[in-house]
């Protein structure tokens, strides 16, 4: 799900919820089972410029608990 925001002039903005779960477990013979897991709720936002048919460029920033991630993508 995601809220997109489009300009007249090849701009486009959109925010989006984003949600992981991550689970491990490992198993021993000797030491039995141990397991970990974590769930974490975000959100991320990102503007993009369409460059001609089928082509873009996006600049997105997530947080995600207490970390921040910043990416540059290339749509095709």
């Amino acid at each position: 799900m995601r809220v997109e925001y489009d300009t007249n002039v090849g701009l486009y903005y959109f925010a989006q919820p984003t949600w992981f779960d991550v689970g491990l477990d490992v198993s021993s013979p000797n030491f039995g089972t141990l397991s970990a897991s974590s769930s974490e709720v975000g959100f991320g936002i990102v503007a993009g410029l369409e460059i001609s048919q089928g082509w873009s460029v996006e600049l997105g920033y997530e947080s995600i608990d207490d970390t921040d991630f910043i990416s540059v993508g290339l749509g095709l």
